[in-house]
């Protein structure tokens, strides 16, 4: 990323600037875990993006317990945090949460 220096001397900064449209951050600058390497398009970034394993991998460990994480099914003992929240589906500030 070419804005790192910056990123990391002020992040709030940084993070409100890109927010406002300031600092565009372009579909060939996003990290790979991001994207399902299954699927990629380099015709069309936005194919498989934030559907990347890992990032995938955190978002269920996070909402809906680790176990769902490893291996798919949910064997908890105690509600999950998605439903404690409301959370009926993934969400753009969900998956920001869990890239992060």
């Amino acid at each position: 990323m070419k804005q790192l220096a910056e990123f990391d001397a002020d992040p709030e900064f940084f993070m409100n600037n890109v927010s406002e449209g300031k600092y565009m951050i372009k579909a060939g600058e996003w990290p790979a875990f991001l994207y399902d390497t299954g699927i990629i398009n380099p015709n069309d970034l936005l194919k498989g993006f934030m559907q990347g394993k890992v990032l995938v991998c955190a978002f269920q460990h996070i909402f809906t317990g680790p176990s769902s994480a490893i291996s798919g099914t949910c064997n908890a003992t105690k509600l999950a945090k998605a439903h404690i929240h409301g959370l009926t589906k993934p969400m753009g500030q969900t998956l920001g949460y869990a890239a992060v």
